[in-house]
């Protein structure tokens, strides 16, 4: 495709509003990187504490009570990890959303990085996380 033809398609998915193809992101945009979880299946996390780091070949999240980590990689479009380990406290009112965030982690979800929003869909639930400023160590 020639530049100019290029740069006509892209002027042209501006004008009509649609959003460039989410391109996989690559191992170095998520290593070392901590994400503010900002939606959950569509709602706000019940939880400030809602978050996924990516530390070397390491994952670790929480919605905000126990914590879930393992190993991950990518593969395509898609995060592959585990398996997972979680501690087992019981929470009030942040279960079900932990619950979400475990299985759409171990159903292989899709992944996009968009302009600083991370956005994983797998296993029928669906998170949107910003990244959070320098490296996930807390």
């Amino acid at each position: 495709m020639t530049l100019a033809r290029t740069l006509a398609v892209a002027l042209a998915l501006f004008l009509a509003g649609a959003a460039p193809p989410a391109i996989p992101p690559t191992p170095g945009q998520l290593m070392d990187s901590a994400w503010r979880v900002t939606t959950i299946d569509g709602r706000a996390p019940v939880s400030q504490r809602a978050v996924i780091r990516f530390l070397g070949n390491r994952l670790s999240a929480s919605a905000g009570c126990n914590g879930l980590g393992g190993t991950w990689r990518l593969q395509g479009s898609r995060l592959v990890g585990g398996p997972f380990i979680s501690t087992m406290m019981f929470c009030e009112g942040v279960m079900e959303q932990e619950r979400a965030m475990a299985d759409l982690l171990g159903s292989r979800p899709k992944i996009s990085i968009q302009r600083g929003l991370m956005q994983l869909q797998g296993g029928g639930h669906r998170l949107e996380a910003r990244r959070l400023p320098g490296a996930s160590r807390p």
